[in-house]
């Protein structure tokens, strides 16, 4: 096993600014993600999607950008845990890479890195989102490299390349029952499982908390779980091993205890 560390910004300007903005952050320890759904006001999906499509068209026409959570950054800046590990699944599969992005909004992660992934002999990266973003993503971003489904099953049935990694990123954190969804992506046997920018937290237990986003970018909040490690690494275990870890961004919460990792999975064979 091999290990990446990615650091951005030192902790303690992270720790002040959120401090400034008390009104973000996560807040709560909830019994049960039912009842932070019953605290949380939501969000208004029309709004975001609007808001990620108008960023990712600029993406798309300015490639010395690059998009996250509607926000456009410049210049752009790579995320090099997650690009390593590609990369080398890409060099280990005879220079193939075929990528299914499980919550990837209009292809975030595609566009942020695709200087690299064009060098790439066989390369496809399909997205598995909401209606909203399936349906945008379609008229307006998809490309013969970049498609877009609504269920992992579709892209499977009509994909023209057999997908080889599942990238889960900055997304089971946000699944009302994230160990129900992590057995059925196991069961589909990819050859490896990517974790990015997932939350965990020190102590025995998940913490289910209210997300609550700066409204500079869209006005929502929402429930966040915060996985405990053992935990959470139990579950692909079981048909996983563990083939890389690393240290995914500075952690940006604003409970002490909090941090996240990214693992890289490589399915069994007898």
């Amino acid at each position: 096993m091999h290990s990446f560390i990615y650091d951005i910004t030192p902790p303690f300007i992270t720790k002040l600014y959120l401090r400034f903005f008390k009104k973000s952050g996560w807040f709560g320890n909830y019994s049960s993600w039912e009842e932070a759904e019953k605290k949380s006001e939501g969000y208004d999906n029309e709004i975001i999607y609007d808001k990620v499509l108008n960023a990712t068209l600029h993406v798309k026409n300015n490639p010395n950008c690059y998009e996250r959570d509607s926000v456009i950054f410049s210049p752009i800046e790579y995320h090099y845990p997650v690009l390593a590990n590609l990369l080398w699944i890409a060099q280990q599969s005879g220079n193939n890479l075929h990528v299914i992005d499980f919550g990837g909004a209009l292809g975030s992660t595609y566009f942020q890195h695709k200087f690299y992934f064009d060098t790439i002999e066989s390369f496809s990266w399909n997205v598995i989102e909401q209606d909203g973003f399936v349906e945008r993503g379609k008229q307006y971003i998809e490309t013969d490299k970049l498609h877009f489904y609504s269920t992992i099953e579709e892209c499977l049935t009509n994909s023209k390349s057999k997908p080889n990694v599942l990238l889960l990123s900055s997304v089971l954190q946000y699944l009302p029952d994230p160990y129900k969804f992590i057995e059925q992506f196991i069961n589909f046997d990819f050859d490896y499982i990517l974790i990015d920018r997932t939350a965990f937290i020190e102590g025995n237990t998940d913490r289910i908390t209210i997300q609550k986003v700066f409204k500079s970018i869209y006005p929502a909040n929402y429930p966040a779980r915060f996985f405990n490690e053992e935990k959470f690494i139990h579950f692909f275990v079981k048909k996983y091993e563990i083939e890389a870890a690393f240290d995914s961004v500075i952690d940006t919460t604003n409970i002490s205890t909090t941090y996240y990792k990214g693992f890289l999975f490589k399915l069994k064979h007898a």
